[in-house]
């Protein structure tokens, strides 16, 4: 019986899941947990797959907030629960939360859920569809949930248990695991489909004006975005310029650039070429660029601009050299990947490889692809990659969209195995990736944002018509973009870099 138990759980394990995470390091744990306790309950950790760094490396301190409670006791018999569960500090991959003890005669137990965001509305469904984090364990009314995903949308449950067996289900709570989204949100599965423009006029080009009213605020050709201290970050392509926009005030700022060029410098004596895309490690922005060939390195608080890694001067020849800081070299960043992830950036150069640069150090180094055009599984350096696009990091896993390629490919990052899921994607059109609950949102040039299933990785057209180019704002296929590019989740909406239409727009 025991063998049998544990060839189950190496093969329910061996692959990530995504409503019940396990991986191998808990295996000795679940059969002791179970063994122990005679019973199909156990601990599992929520990390797909296991991380060298599960704090995320320079991971921003810890958001902490002071959600206000409001009662709202729920009783069963005589078992009366003590109100709402409140959220207290949130990571990228951790959360601490508590709730008031319940009102019983004797004592009281408490099971925790940590579950992808759900609809579920009894308790009987918490129990037959959550992960469970942690057992019934007397008096507990706090818990910190450690190697959650890292902007994964999740769901936490508590549920109640007295001495004669009565169980009562705490009102839950949802969040998305990125501590510059404070607060709880509304528990949402998946996207509706309601396009509206954010900021900017869709059709109309423009240059940067200081202090505009985003609707008023003009954008040519905006590609990358990243979302920081309640603040989104553009990368301004065509104008040279990192644009922010205060999300509480909607205004639109200069953060550095000017005219195309190479210059470090702050504001606007800074210069760059056009930006591809844009990201963050929480406390600096990360430019990648076109035709300078680099990364660059702004500091978002005083606009200052830095040299990072790649030849650091203007339009320089194509190169591929593995090395460390202004040594490194890059042949072709057209459309490639950007994105930051455990410690590292991760670059798609368009000659078919993905490189890393770590962060702060900036030593570049190949981590897959061997240089031709192709979609070939198998070990990472020895595979083929077309032209690497968007990076989406789930755990240890890196979702890659391809411009060359028809499938999404998929890097393990603890193996170095490189394989391929989903198909049908059209050749020669980047593609942008983001996720929510259990669906991949997968921006097309073909005008149109498809919704793929973490499940089996099967695709729908979710918002906009193949092939059909427009500002049209609405629902689902009625809505009409033109080369939507970079997106981003803030909380329960994703903002989408309209790059055609030289403006952005929201899907609630």
């Amino acid at each position: 019986m025991n063998k049998i138990l544990l060839i189950f759980l190496l093969i329910t394990c061996s692959e990530p899941k995504v409503n019940k995470f396990c991986d191998q390091k808990t295996i000795g744990f679940w059969l002791a947990t179970i063994f122990y306790s005679g019973r199909n309950e156990a601990y599992c950790s929520l990390s797909p797959q296991n991380r060298t760094n599960s704090s995320n490396a320079n991971s921003p301190t810890p958001t902490t907030v002071n959600t206000p409670t409001t009662p709202i006791p729920i009783s069963v018999g005589a078992l009366t629960s003590g109100g709402q569960t409140s959220l207290g500090s949130k990571t990228y991959t951790s959360i601490t939360f508590n709730w008031p003890a319940a009102s019983a005669s004797g004592t009281v137990s408490y099971r925790v859920y940590a579950s992808i965001v759900n609809t579920w509305t009894t308790l009987a469904e918490v129990e037959a569809n959550g992960t469970m984090f942690q057992d019934f364990i007397p008096n507990l009314t706090s818990v910190t949930v450690p190697n959650l995903i890292a902007f994964q949308f999740y769901r936490f449950d508590v549920i109640a248990r007295d001495s004669t067996g009565t169980k009562v289900l705490y009102p839950h709570f949802c969040v998305q695991m990125d501590p510059n989204v404070t607060g709880t949100l509304t528990c949402k599965t998946e996207l509706t489909g309601v396009v509206t423009t954010y900021a900017g006029s869709c059709g109309a080009v423009g240059a940067f004006t200081t202090g505009a009213i985003i609707p008023t605020a003009r954008y040519n050709g905006n590609a990358g975005m990243v979302f920081l201290n309640n603040k989104l970050y553009i990368a301004d392509s065509s104008n040279f310029r990192i644009r922010v926009i205060d999300m509480a005030t909607s205004i639109d700022s200069l953060v550095a650039g000017s005219t195309n060029g190479y210059s470090n410098a702050t504001g606007a004596t800074a210069q760059f070429s056009n930006g591809a895309a844009l990201t963050t490690n929480g406390t600096d922005l990360y430019l990648m660029q076109i035709d300078n060939k680099n990364v660059r390195r702004i500091d978002p608080t005083t606009g200052t601009a830095f040299s990072f890694a790649g030849n650091p001067t203007a339009n320089p020849a194509d190169a591929y050299v593995d090395s460390t800081g202004n040594a490194a070299r890059f042949r072709n960043l057209f459309s490639g990947g950007f994105n930051f992830w455990d410690g590292n950036l991760y670059i798609g150069d368009n000659n078919n490889y993905i490189r890393r640069a770590t962060v702060p150090g900036a030593v570049v180094t190949t981590v897959a692809g061997n240089g031709t055009a192709g979609q070939t599984d198998g070990s990472a350096l020895f595979s083929q990659i077309a032209d690497p696009g968007s990076f989406l990091p789930y755990g240890n896993l890196l979702y890659i969209s391809t411009y060359s390629g028809t499938t999404i490919r998929r890097l393990n990052l603890s193996t170095s195995n490189l394989s391929s899921v989903g198909s049908g994607f059209t050749i020669n059109t980047a593609k942008s990736l983001a996720f929510m609950g259990n669906f991949i949102y997968v921006a097309s040039q073909e005008h149109i944002i498809y919704k793929m299933s973490f499940s089996d990785f099967s695709k729908v057209i979710f918002v906009g018509a193949l092939g059909v180019s427009g500002t049209t704002n609405g629902t689902g296929t009625s809505a009409r973009f033109n080369d939507p590019q970079n997106m981003v989740f803030v909380g329960n909406s994703l903002y989408i870099a309209d790059r055609g239409n030289n403006c952005i727009r929201k899907i609630d």
